[in-house]
């Protein structure tokens, strides 16, 4: 059986503790989106949650990223703070990794979307080296279609199903560390990145 593609990023790409730290010193930042978009594979994109961007807009962050990149646009919080997005209309949970959100690891789309909330800044790469090796595994098993044990549900698990795309994004916690932990995890997954 065949596997999902795993897409592995960060929230946006302006932030000030980025630069001389994930940004070479120096590099400009019209030019932020074009480096980051080349050392990983996804980006969540925030400023769609609060209101709609111009189609140009758009246009403009598809020219300054690779074909392979894939954004992920959050929705419109009307929509997202309903509770009527139940399993049945095949909309994603979140399983958000985090001391202040639930952790439900419940498959109800097509797709496995997680962000991981606990970066720590005394940490070089975000969270300690063993980390990526099994947030690795978890993906392939997602990707696989499977579902990595040990998780929290709310119903038992389904057997084995298709291969699913799965995104993990490294949100909050120590943010500053959030592109050096993507880009770790992406070498844990076998991915050659761009230092």
């Amino acid at each position: 059986m065949s596997e999902g593609k795993i897409r592995v990023g960060i929230g946006g790409w302006n932030f000030e503790p980025w630069r001389d730290n994930f940004y070479p010193k120096g590099w400009p930042q019209a030019r932020e989106l074009e480096y980051a978009s080349r050392r990983l594979t996804a980006i969540e994109i925030n400023s769609t949650y609060y209101g709609a961007q111009k189609p140009a807009t758009f246009a403009k962050w598809r020219q300054e990223s690779p074909d392979s990149f894939q954004f992920s646009l959050k929705a419109i919080r009307f929509a997202t703070q309903r509770r009527v997005l139940a399993r049945q209309h095949r909309v994603a949970t979140v399983f958000t990794e985090s001391d202040d959100y639930p952790a439900i690891a419940e498959p109800t789309a097509d797709f496995v979307y997680t962000r991981i909330m606990r970066t720590v800044s005394n940490e070089p790469l975000g969270c300690q080296p063993e980390v990526f090796p099994a947030l690795a595994a978890a993906a392939q098993t997602w990707a696989a279609g499977g579902e990595p044990a040990g998780l929290p549900r709310i119903e038992l698990p389904a057997p084995m199903t298709a291969p699913r795309d799965v995104f993990l994004f490294f949100i909050s916690g120590a943010k500053e560390r959030a592109p050096h932990a993507a880009m770790a995890l992406r070498r844990a997954l076998g991915e050659a990145v761009q230092p």
